[in-house]
């Protein structure tokens, strides 16, 4: 997808300067974490956020927030703490970090563009779902919730892509990656989503003298 979005700038006679931070498996946690780091050294005029599938998985934890340390005291040390025991959702907890990434990003003088990804369930190709490696029923049970909750969600910080491909054949190759053609037209949604705040940050920069990409 990363090269797609990157390509729709180039045409656009855009000479960005992107980096690639997705990493396999990774949530909105490693993701939050990630940006506290490398904020600050790079400087960013917009941070993408994209994410949600990762954190449709019931995990027997105590707290989401770091569910390896959660893993570790379940399975191998009791005495290992992972938190204060929490009863939020997991489309709750997703979108309460959307919303402290969207915090810190303005602190640094940055822009968040918080997606919530296209995901797959059961009604949509359940030939596909059975197949996948990365099937599992809490996952397919927690899609679910997560796209009622974000039809209904009023008060959203983030832009909704989650029934993007609903009705789409071939945007999947498992339950939770895309196909060519899928990342081709999450690219081109982002890009035109994005397209007019960074014509705007262009001529910011270049109205008060600063180098732009």
């Amino acid at each position: 997808m990363g090269k797609f979005f990157y390509k729709y700038l180039l045409d656009a006679e855009y000479s960005p300067v992107i980096y690639n931070g997705a990493v396999c498996a990774h949530g909105i946690v490693d993701e939050f974490l990630h940006m506290i780091r490398d904020i600050e050294p790079l400087k960013p005029d917009y941070i993408i956020n994209f994410s949600g599938v990762n954190n449709t998985a019931d995990r027997a934890t105590a707290n989401q927030f770091n569910t390896c340390v959660g893993e570790y005291e379940i399975n191998s040390n009791p005495d290992v703490i992972s938190g204060i025991k929490s009863n939020e959702t997991l489309y709750d907890f997703w979108h309460r970090i959307s919303k402290l990434m969207n915090l810190v990003a303005n602190y640094h003088g940055a822009q968040v563009y918080n997606f919530l990804q296209p995901m797959i369930s059961s009604d949509d190709t359940p030939d596909l779902i059975r197949t996948s490696i990365h099937n599992s029923e809490d996952h397919t049970e927690n899609i679910g919730y997560y796209k009622t909750r974000a039809f209904m969600d009023k008060n959203m910080e983030y832009i909704n892509l989650i029934s993007m491909f609903e009705g789409k054949d071939k945007m999947y190759i498992d339950q939770a990656h895309y196909s060519t053609e899928g990342n081709r037209l999450i690219a081109e949604r982002i890009f035109d989503i994005m397209k007019n705040d960074i014509e705007k940050t262009l001529l910011s920069k270049m109205k008060h003298g600063e180098g732009v990409w």
